[in-house]
C-alpha cells in the first residue's frame, strides 16, 4: 500500500468528519467489513515518523507475540480501575498493557499515527491497525470472558459518532470526576508478561 499523504502519517478521522463528508472507507478493499470503522488507522499507510521513533521499533512489540496492546492513561484512576477490571476478566491473557505515557506507549502512538503525546484517548494497538475512543473499548470488550463478548458485539453497530460522544463526555471529566495518581502505572507484578514497560 503507498503511503497517500507527503508526511506519511494518517490521523483517524474526527467526529467532524462524519458530519461533512461521507463514512471513509480504508484504502485495503480485503480487510473485512466489520474493520472498516472511522476510528481505524491502517498501520500501513504509517511510515517512518518523527521524534526520532521508527515504525521498525514499534514492530518489535509484534515480533514475538501477536496479542493486542492497550495504551491507558497511566496516571488516571479511572484508566487504572478498567485496566485492572479487564486483567480480571481476560482469563485467556489475550491482552497486553502500556501506560500511554511510557516509552512503548510513546512509540505505539506513533505507530498509529497519533502524537507521542497524545493521552486524550484509550488505544488498541493490534499487529495490523488501531482503533480509539469506543470502538478501542468495544473491541478490548470482544477479547474478554463472556458476557462482555456478546455485550461488545451488540454494541459495535451502533454509529460511531454516537457511541464516542459517550465516551468524550466521560473522557474530559476523568480527572475531575475520579481523580489521578501522582505516579504513572509502568508495570504490574499480578500481570508479568502482560506489561510493556519499555
Amino acid at each position: 500500500m503507498n503511503p497517500s499523504a507527503a508526511s506519511g502519517l494518517r490521523t483517524t478521522p474526527t467526529v467532524f468528519t462524519y458530519l461533512s463528508h461521507a463514512r471513509p472507507s480504508l484504502a485495503s478493499p480485503g480487510l473485512p467489513k466489520q474493520h472498516r470503522t472511522a476510528a481505524r488507522t491502517p498501520l500501513a499507510t504509517v511510515q517512518t515518523p518523527a521524534f526520532g521513533l521508527t515504525s521498525s521499533s514499534s514492530s518489535d512489540y509484534f515480533r514475538d507475540d501477536q496479542r493486542p496492546i492497550i495504551l491507558f492513561d497511566g496516571v488516571c484512576n479511572l484508566c487504572n480501575g478498567g485496566v485492572n477490571f479487564t486483567m480480571q476478566r481476560d482469563s485467556s491473557k489475550a491482552l497486553r498493557y502500556a501506560a500511554l505515557q511510557s516509552k512503548a506507549g510513546k512509540t505505539l502512538l506513533q505507530r498509529c499515527g497519533r502524537a507521542p503525546d497524545d493521552i486524550s484517548s484509550i488505544v488498541f494497538v493490534e499487529p495490523d491497525a488501531c482503533f480509539i475512543k469506543s470502538e478501542a473499548v468495544l473491541r478490548i470488550a470482544q477479547k474478554l470472558d463472556q458476557p462482555f463478548q456478546a455485550l461488545a458485539s451488540s454494541l459495535l453497530p451502533l454509529p460511531g459518532i454516537i457511541r464516542d460522544a459517550v465516551y468524550d463526555q466521560v473522557a474530559s471529566s476523568r480527572y475531575d470526576v475520579f481523580g489521578k495518581s501522582d505516579t504513572c502505572r509502568l508495570s504490574d507484578q499480578a500481570a508479568q508478561g502482560q506489561f510493556l514497560e519499555a
